[in-house]
């Protein structure tokens, strides 16, 4: 099964005509800072959390540490204060994935 040639994904394009739309609502800069200053606090609290625990579990050694939380919070936190620049770049590496995916399924199908 061949699909038609000049097929593309642009997830990219939807996601910036979305972002200006939004940008151009009256109030969402207000929303947009406050989002901001959420994540930020968010990665700062979950980084000095993780660093509690782990002096008060007696070393750096990385044996056995739970380290899966301090990742959520870091990720949920960079979404929430970056989401102008994290969702365009994670868009744009999976557009390339994609399209290369599609060009590969044509030339051999």
């Amino acid at each position: 099964m061949k699909a038609a040639s000049g097929d593309s994904i642009n997830l990219r394009g939807g996601w910036d005509q979305l972002w200006s739309a939004l940008r151009a609502a009256s109030g969402f800069e207000q929303v947009l800072s406050l989002a901001t200053i959420v994540g930020v606090m968010l990665v700062v609290v979950a980084f000095i959390g993780w660093l509690w625990k782990r002096k008060r579990s007696n070393g750096f050694s990385g044996a056995g540490s739970d380290s899966g939380g301090i990742w959520i919070a870091m990720i949920i936190g960079a979404v929430l204060a970056a989401p102008g620049l994290l969702f365009p770049i994670v868009l744009t590496i999976f557009d390339v994935i994609v399209n290369a995916g599609i060009s590969i399924w044509n030339q051999t199908a």
